[in-house]
């Protein structure tokens, strides 16, 4: 799968609902499971890494896009 192949580098900027969420700050990997660990002021998420949940990522402007998913940011 290309997106996971290209999603190794942190600093890409997280979109979800046209808005600005934060950085990727780190890449939690675990046994089966990697962990997008987003960083934005005060706030800190842990967005799980899957097909479900990324909908693009362009690497030329550092952005990953996440699919409009219900309580994913609350």
């Amino acid at each position: 799968r290309r997106q996971r192949q290209m999603c190794k580098e942190t600093g890409l900027n997280v979109i979800y609902e046209d808005n600005n969420k934060g950085t990727i700050a780190d890449i939690e990997r675990y046994d089966k499971t990697v962990l997008f660990n987003i960083k934005n002021n005060d706030k800190e998420y842990l967005i799980p890494y899957n097909d479900n949940i990324i909908d693009k990522i362009d690497i030329n402007n550092k952005r990953i896009y996440i699919k409009d998913i219900k309580g994913l940011f609350d």
